[in-house]
C-alpha cells in the first residue's frame, strides 16, 4: 500500500516539477510533493482503468489462443498435429497483438497522466482526452516512444555490466568470510550490507533514468 502511494504521489511529483521548471525556472521538492499527493488517487484509478480491463482482455485471448489444445483429448495423431499448429499460429497472433496493443496503451497512460495532472481533469476526461490527443499526433508521440526505446536499449546496456561488477563485488567479501570461517552467521553480516548498498546503488541508477523518462513525456506532452 505504501509503494502505490509513494509511486502514484512521486509519479504526479515529476510531472508538476518539469512545469515548474518550464514556466518559472525554479522548482523545489516541496512543491512537488504538494502536487502529487493531490493527484495520486486519480494516477492511481487511471492505471486502474486501463490495466483491468486490459488484463481480463489478455487473459481471454491467450486462452482462446491454447484452446486448440483441447484437441489432444482425441489422441488422434492428425488431430495432435492439427492441434499444435494452430496453436502457435494463433498464440503467435495473440502475442503480437498484444504487444502492439500494450505499447498503445502505455503511451495512452502517460498522456493521460500529463492530462491529469498539468490540466486538472479528472479520470474519465483524462483518459479520453489522452486517447484524442494521441490519435490526432500519431506521428509524433510515435517518434517520442522510438527515441525512448532506443534509449531504454542504451541504457540497459551500459547498466548491465555495471550491474555484474557491482554484485561481484558486493558478494567478495561474503565469499572471502565463508572461505575464512566456514560459518553462515559472519559471512551474512558482511554480506547483506554489501548486497544492500549495491541494491541502492544501481536503484539510484534506475531512478535518474525513470526520472529523466517521466520529463521527457512532460514536456513532449506541452508541446503537442
Amino acid at each position: 500500500l505504501l509503494s502505490i502511494v509513494l509511486t502514484y504521489a512521486s509519479r504526479g511529483a515529476l510531472i508538476g516539477m518539469v512545469r515548474e521548471v518550464e514556466e518559472t525556472s525554479e522548482t523545489s521538492v516541496r512543491s512537488g510533493w504538494r502536487i502529487g499527493w493531490s493527484r495520486f488517487l486519480r494516477l492511481f484509478a487511471i492505471d486502474l482503468l486501463i490495466g483491468v480491463p486490459t488484463a481480463i482482455a489478455a487473459t481471454v485471448l491467450i486462452v482462446l489462443g491454447l484452446s486448440p489444445l483441447l484437441l489432444l483429448l482425441a489422441e488422434e495423431r492428425a488431430l495432435t498435429v492439427l492441434a499444435i499448429l494452430l496453436t502457435v499460429v494463433l498464440m503467435l497472433l495473440v502475442i503480437g497483438f498484444l504487444i502492439i496493443t500494450g505499447v498503445g496503451l502505455s503511451v495512452l497512460g502517460e498522456l493521460a497522466q500529463r492530462q491529469c495532472v498539468l490540466e486538472g481533469k479528472g479520470v474519465w476526461d483524462s483518459i479520453r482526452d489522452a486517447y484524442r490527443m494521441g490519435r490526432q499526433n500519431m506521428k509524433d508521440v510515435g517518434v517520442i516512444w522510438l527515441l525512448l526505446l532506443a534509449i531504454d536499449i542504451g541504457v540497459g546496456i551500459v547498466l548491465g555490466p555495471i550491474a555484474v561488477v557491482l554484485f561481484g563485488m558486493a558478494a567478495m567479501p561474503g565469499v572471502f568470510t565463508y572461505l575464512a570461517t566456514e560459518a553462515a552467521a559472519p559471512t551474512l553480516v558482511v554480506s547483506i550490507p554489501a548486497v544492500l548498498l549495491a541494491v541502492l546503488i544501481m536503484s539510484a541508477l534506475a531512478a535518474i533514468h525513470q526520472v529523466f523518462r517521466s520529463a521527457v513525456w512532460t514536456l513532449a506532452y506541452r508541446e503537442l
